[in-house]
């Protein structure tokens, strides 16, 4: 904790019998935006730079395996996508990355497979765009030049939902069915279209139909 930066870094490789690289450690330093800070102590260290200099400690024996646990919680939005560029550099450099994270967003964009825990349990692990497509759920979104009072009787079979103002119309679409079919249909109905947009999956949907927090059952990443 009494160690600047430059000297933790210097003597912390050695802990693994690994020599100081100087070109790899002057590379974490200023990857990291750490070479301002060099001459100041741990314990001085606001909270984002303490962030940055545990990256770099943890990279400075230039690990086969780097573990990550909420790295950038807390941390301003400009920090974290230095930090999300940095690591992606890394791993596209062969380090494989262990990422714990409640930002599913952060997993979702960094992560190639993710498992999906609940209270200890591992709801669901496989390959990130496998699993938003597997448990996801496409919608098309109609937004209405003209509002309606009820769901339309041609599109009931298919749970959609109209918004309260009558303004918006969600219509699920089933895997793998095109979204030009259902298009089709909502002209044929002669429904007043003024905008449609087919909304995407995302892993946070996942994560709450998987967790049950829709239904208040609790959860966590």
């Amino acid at each position: 904790n009494f160690f600047t930066i430059d000297r933790s870094l210097r003597i912390h490789s050695g802990y693994f019998g690994v020599e100081d690289d100087p070109a790899w450690r002057n590379m974490l330093i200023d990857r990291l935006g750490l070479r301002p800070h060099l001459g100041k102590v741990m314990i001085k260290l606001s909270g984002g730079l303490k962030r940055r200099f545990m990256v770099a400690k943890a990279l400075i024996h230039k690990p086969k395996l780097l573990i990550l646990d909420e790295p950038t919680a807390g941390v301003d939005v400009e920090l974290r996508h230095s930090l999300w560029d940095f690591v992606r550099e890394i791993n596209a450099q062969g380090t494989t990355i262990l990422l714990t994270t409640h930002y599913l967003e952060e997993a979702e964009q960094m992560c190639d497979r993710v498992a999906i825990m609940n209270h200890g349990e591992i709801l669901a692990m496989e390959p990130t765009g496998e699993l938003v497509r597997r448990l996801g759920r496409r919608e098309l979104v109609v937004d209405l030049a003209r509002p309606l009072q009820v769901v339309p009787e041609g599109l009931r079979h298919l749970n959609a939902q109209l918004d309260p103002d009558g303004k918006r119309l969600t219509v699920p679409l089933a895997a793998g069915c095109p979204s030009g079919e259902l298009v089709g249909r909502l002209f044929e109905l002669g429904l007043p279209i003024a905008e449609l947009e087919t909304r995407q999956p995302n892993l946070e949907e996942v994560f709450i139909e998987l967790t049950g927090l829709k239904n208040g059952q609790g959860g966590a990443a």
